[in-house]
C-alpha cells in the first residue's frame, strides 16, 4: 500500500484498509485525502461508537471510517 500511495506510485488502489496506527502516517505524508463529509448523513455515521470515530479524525477532518472495532 505504501508503495502504491507514494507520489511516484502506480495509484491502483481507490481504497486502503489501514490499521489505525497507519492512518496518521498516510495522512501526514499526503498519501490519502480527507473524506467528503457532506456526502455522509447522520444516519450513515450514527452506528459508530463516538470514541472510535474520534480515532478516524485528524486536524478536524475525517480521514477514515472504522471497519471493525473491539470496544463497548
Amino acid at each position: 500500500m505504501l508503495q502504491d500511495a507514494k507520489s511516484n506510485g502506480e495509484h491502483k488502489a481507490d481504497l486502503y484498509v489501514l490499521d489505525i496506527v497507519w492512518m496518521a502516517e498516510f495522512t501526514r505524508r499526503g498519501y490519502i485525502q480527507p473524506m467528503d463529509e457532506s456526502r455522509l448523513s447522520e444516519k450513515d455515521l450514527g452506528d459508530f461508537v463516538p470514541k472510535v470515530m474520534e480515532s478516524c479524525q485528524l486536524d478536524q477532518k475525517l480521514w477514515a471510517l472504522p471497519l471493525n472495532s473491539d470496544v463497548d
